[in-house]
């Protein structure tokens, strides 16, 4: 056979396994963003560095929140493909069937 083939199987198994692995990660990394510690713990001489610090973990907890939420709405446009693919095979079948 030519070209390439896929099935709605497999990609209904790709878009869960991805669903499942952005939904395991936001309910794993939660905490990521947040910070436990203050301007104190960076001693006297680098407190003015906090602010920044803080910053910078709040925004790479964004971040991780950002990446799950795309890798789910791509398992979800894998879900929608397949679901179109086997609309599309359905149909095709279908008309090969009455042609011959």
């Amino acid at each position: 056979m030519a070209g390439y083939g896929t099935s709605t199987e497999a990609m209904q198994k790709a878009s869960k396994g991805i669903s499942d692995a952005a939904k395991d990660t936001a309910d794993e990394l939660k905490k990521v963003g947040q910070t436990e510690t203050i301007a104190r713990d960076f001693g006297e001489a680098h407190q003015q560095h906090f602010e920044k610090y803080k910053s910078g973990i709040e925004n790479f907890g964004k971040g991780i929140t950002n990446m799950t939420s795309v890798l789910g709405g791509f398992a979800g446009k894998i879900a929608s493909g397949a679901g179109t693919y086997g609309d599309v095979e359905s149909t095709n079948a279908g008309d090969l069937g009455s042609t011959y």
